[in-house]
């Protein structure tokens, strides 16, 4: 299950770039840098993907080992995935409270965040299809959340 659920979230967390001529993003400097969310920092460490049909149904990927890294930089590069094999850099940029992230084709996705000393709090606005949390064998729409902590 813990390889089904990497591959769904790799596959389906920004993991792209895409070239513009947009000018460099102006990220805060309190956001640049490398985080993380694996068993070490565990908890408060999480990756938290809830049921939203049966929001009493949570899983905690990082409980099931799942090792997760993000790279913010100050000029808006942006990677995200698992430890073990990081997707190729995307694109961030701050939008009052929210990291908006643009992958490879181009589709944009954001993410509402809050600082708490060293801790990162994220929230994903779009919906995960990753996990199948009644085992009827179709993946169920799902919401996520995350805490990362700084490297």
């Amino acid at each position: 299950m813990r390889k089904t659920i990497m591959a769904g979230l790799l596959a389906s967390t920004v993991i792209g770039c895409r070239e513009s001529g947009e000018p460099a993003a102006k990220i805060p400097a309190d956001l640049v840098g490398e985080w993380h969310a694996d068993a070490a920092c565990a908890p408060p460490c999480s990756f938290t993907l809830t049921w939203k049909e049966n929001p009493q149904a949570v899983l905690d990927a990082i409980s099931l080992g799942m090792a997760l890294r993000m790279e913010i930089g100050a000029s808006g590069r942006f990677r995200f995935g698992d430890v073990t094999a990081l997707p190729p850099a995307g694109t961030v940029r701050v939008a009052g409270s929210e990291l908006v992230v643009t992958d490879a084709a181009g589709v944009v996705d954001t993410i509402a965040y809050r600082l708490e000393g060293s801790a990162l709090r994220l929230e994903f606005r779009r919906e995960f299809t990753v996990v199948d949390f009644n085992a009827d064998g179709r993946k169920d729409p799902s919401s996520a959340r995350a805490v990362f902590q700084r490297r």
